[in-house]
């Protein structure tokens, strides 16, 4: 009898087992390749580098699965990616976009300066519009009244995605433009002619050399009230400048570190000491201007000449002689980026500094500083 019941609980427990073994094939069956991100989204343009993460049961067998389908990212659209292990499938899911906004490039720059209001269409030089994936895109513009002497003109770009950009071109009545610039400070002149401007609400622009503990007050003083601080360099030794390439791009680079640690300020422009067309640098280094002048450009850094010199680091020390100078120097229908110093011993320039503003504004010239939308006057190299 026990046999029996012993033949009978081994069938039983067999039965058992074989239950359990169909229970967990079908689990295997039914369970599914699990994949990490079902839907994917990539930029068009981009390169799609697969690295999806397959797991089943928690075991990653991401480099024992065959893939099945291709992505077009030329293409903006959605395409799917079959994951295959042995009987087993998961799809991912991915969708080329166009998220990027076209680019619009102004022609002549974003300020026109004109003496005449009339004919505004015949003046726009436009702009050129680029676009990362539609390849005939071009500019809506409508032109809006500001006032009696400025209008406005808004270029609006959008691609095929929808994606918009906006741009916007002043066009100013008024006989030029006046770039102040002033070079080898900050000194005790430059709190004065720091007065001056915030009087007269005259924006200018700074090519400082290096400075000191105390004159950080000024230099911060500069930042805080809307001017442009360039660099002039760490040195204006032509020696030392000018002796290598290195030499001459670290004067920039080493200026440009210590103004980004003291105050956060990103200086782009610079004025190489004595001018690129200088022709000293031949005595230190033989065709140093050619070359370093490319290096700059390189470093993502914009040099600034002048095609105005008062002339007040040489023979002009007397401010009626600057302003005379200044007066003869600028020419309408112009930018003019005027050359003036604020070192050490240019009291006169400051003193000039006055008359020089009332006669540009009487004559109707505007004042601004230097940014990303002037146009460099660079002059030739000649060395």
């Amino acid at each position: 009898m026990s046999r029996r019941r012993r033949k009978r609980r081994a069938v039983k427990s067999g039965r058992v087992v074989e239950v359990l073994i169909l229970v967990v094939l079908f689990m295997l069956l039914i369970i599914p390749l699990s994949i990490k991100d079902k839907n994917v989204e990539i930029e068009v343009g981009t390169n799609y580098n697969d690295k999806t993460k397959i797991t089943y049961l928690g075991i990653d067998i991401s480099d024992f699965v065959d893939i099945v389908g291709s992505i077009d990212t030329t293409t903006v659209g959605e395409y799917e990616l079959t994951y295959k292990w042995g009987i087993k499938s998961a799809t991912q899911k991915i969708k080329v976009v166009d998220k990027t906004a076209p680019k619009i490039e102004m022609q002549g720059g974003s300020t026109i300066y004109v003496q005449s209001l009339d004919n505004l269409d015949n003046i726009d030089p436009g702009v050129v519009v680029t676009d990362n994936y539609d390849k005939d895109i071009r500019a809506k513009r409508e032109r809006n009244k500001i006032s009696e002497t400025e209008y406005e003109f808004v270029y609006t770009a959008t691609d095929s995605s929808g994606n918009v950009t906006i741009e916007k071109r002043r066009i100013v009545m008024a006989t030029g433009v006046i770039y102040l610039t002033f070079d080898d400070g900050p000194s005790n002149v430059t709190p004065e002619i720091l007065d001056i401007l915030e009087k007269n609400d005259v924006k200018a622009t700074f090519f400082i050399v290096d400075y000191s503990e105390e004159d950080k007050e000024t230099i911060q003083r500069v930042i805080n009230d809307g001017h442009t601080l360039g660099i002039h360099g760490i040195s204006h030794d032509y020696a030392t400048i000018y002796s290598s390439v290195t030499a001459a791009l670290e004067n920039f680079t080493d200026l440009k570190e210590k103004l980004l640690n003291d105050f956060g300020y990103e200086a782009t422009f610079i004025r190489f000491p004595g001018g690129s067309s200088n022709t000293v640098s031949k005595k230190y280094s033989e065709g140093v201007m050619t070359k370093v002048t490319e290096a700059v450009e390189q470093e993502g850094l914009v040099y600034y000449d002048w095609n105005v010199d008062v002339n007040d680091a040489g023979g002009a020390r007397t401010a009626s002689k600057i302003y005379d100078n200044f007066v003869e120097g600028i020419a309408s229908k112009r930018e003019n980026v005027v050359l003036m110093h604020d070192g050490f011993g240019h009291e006169a320039t400051a003193e000039a500094l006055q008359r020089i503003i009332d006669y540009a504004k009487y004559n109707g010239y505007e004042f601004s500083a230097i940014s990303e939308n002037t146009v460099p006057v660079q002059h030739s190299v000649n060395n």
